[in-house]
């Protein structure tokens, strides 16, 4: 069996096995595109077993895809999650480990998170100070995306939140305010227009995540 050249160079990748009779492990020794492996346990060492096709095949589709996803610089859609919460304004947010917290703001009213590729999750509250209604701040948001001849997408108003996304300057951009009692408690997260796809799934889970 042959393979691409990007996988001549992929050694001795270790594969465990859950079947309760291999008690050992697939190796490769040779490069790939040779299709040898060997099975070995503490009481047996078998040379040149070929790994079973399908086998192989899921291995090797795995090593392609993480080495594209290296090489593209876009993010991981298996990302590990967390949970910021803010103990000021009684509220939680969970992230993507992607998403590297900066650290608590000095009032600890929320935080920033930053990626390698420039998206930018904001939380915070606020107290209503201005006696703001939140068809007031829903108006705000809108107005917020379209400039610099942003578009709104989506937007929504409930009662006690709302959500506006659109694109502005390349940029994907989502707000999500909800209102409890005096209280405002807001995310924006913004991404590149071009990692939409990759986004826009962990946009609805950091949505969704939203409590407070």
């Amino acid at each position: 069996m042959l393979f691409s050249r990007p996988l001549r160079g992929l050694l001795r990748v270790g594969l465990a096995l859950p079947n309760a009779k291999a008690l050992g492990y697939f190796q490769f020794v040779r490069f790939a595109d040779e299709s040898v492996a060997t099975f070995q346990n503490k009481a047996t060492f078998r040379e040149n077993k070929l790994m079973p096709s399908n086998l192989l095949s899921v291995v090797l589709l795995s090593c392609l895809l993480t080495t594209s996803s290296a090489a593209s610089g876009q993010p991981s859609t298996s990302e590990r999650w967390n949970t910021y919460a803010n103990a000021r304004f009684d509220y939680s947010i969970s992230y993507p480990s992607l998403l590297v917290p900066q650290g608590e703001s000095m009032n600890s009213d929320g935080q920033v998170f930053l990626s390698h590729d420039k998206a930018e999750l904001r939380v915070w509250g606020s107290n209503n100070a201005l006696n703001q209604s939140l068809a007031d701040v829903y108006q705000q948001a809108i107005s917020d995306v379209e400039q610099d001849r942003g578009s709104v997408s989506y937007k929504v108003l409930h009662s006690d939140f709302f959500v506006v996304s659109g694109t502005r300057n390349k940029k994907i951009v989502y707000q999500k305010t909800l209102l409890r009692g005096d209280v405002f408690k807001t995310f924006t997260f913004s991404y590149p227009a071009s990692s939409k796809a990759v986004y826009d799934s962990i946009t609805t889970r950091i949505a969704n995540s939203f409590k407070g």
